[in-house]
């Protein structure tokens, strides 16, 4: 008989046994791609806040400001719908973590010539944020409307009728 705990161990050895064969697959394809093509590549950055974002939204063509503005701010916002986050801070010191994470494997990513030309900017980070804190906001909103009708969530979605 196999108990639950038995399950979440052979789960939580599987996970970490896929992370570390990712991990050392990724060394192993940097490493290649070096020795076959060596580049010394430049990461771009910017670290000065807001700076993009108003050099996306001056651009010639107003396409490129909404592309990335949007882009950005979209990118976390469902992933807050789905998580259960408690409180506005933790909201938007993980929606920074996540944009962060993301931010730095770009910069790894492009260093090591996996990826080509991904940029380290903080607007980036500001614009996930913003937009993770908009989704923690908005299921919260839904959390409240859904109480306020009587709907568990639980049920919601497979009641029968």
């Amino acid at each position: 008989m196999v108990y639950d705990n038995e399950i979440v161990g052979m789960k939580t050895i599987a996970l970490k046994n896929i992370t570390q064969n990712m991990i050392v697959g990724f060394e192993v394809c940097a490493a290649i791609n070096k020795q076959i093509a060596p580049r010394k590549w430049q990461i771009p950055y910017n670290l000065f806040p807001f700076k993009s974002i108003i050099g996306a939204l001056n651009h010639s063509y107003f396409m490129v400001g909404i592309r990335n503005v949007l882009g950005n701010f979209v990118l976390l916002l469902p992933l807050a719908l789905l998580l259960k986050i408690k409180g506005g801070k933790r909201a938007i010191l993980f929606g920074v973590f996540i944009s962060l994470t993301i931010e730095t494997a770009q910069a790894i990513l492009t260093k090591s010539g996996l990826i080509v030309s991904r940029s380290f900017d903080v607007d980036d980070i500001i614009l996930n944020a913003v937009g993770f804190y908009v989704g923690y906001v908005l299921r919260v909103l839904l959390a409240n409307l859904m109480k306020m009708n009587g709907v568990s969530g639980r049920t919601y979605g497979n009641e029968r009728g």
